[in-house]
């Protein structure tokens, strides 16, 4: 999945995960692994200055976008 490992990073880098995110289910929400709202939105601007992008705001719901696969969807249609 295209955007995958850059994701990954910016959890990695935002928190401190109690498991692996290699074997961590793509489609599993990062609620579930104690991502909070605070830390969705540090992780979505960290990938914003990574990636030179922009989310639209309507879209950072950690409920709806919370997953590895609902952000690499978002920042593919983003970057097109």
């Amino acid at each position: 999945m295209k955007y995958e490992e850059q994701v990954k990073s910016a959890i990695k880098n935002t928190l401190t995960p109690t498991e692996s995110l290699d074997c961590f289910d793509v489609d599993r929400n990062l609620s579930e692994v104690g991502v909070d709202s605070i830390n969705f939105v540090r992780i979505t601007v960290e990938l914003e200055d990574m990636l030179e992008i922009e989310f639209p705001f309507d879209q950072l719901v950690l409920n709806e976008s919370g997953s590895i696969r609902n952000l690499c969807k978002i920042i593919e249609a983003i970057k097109g």
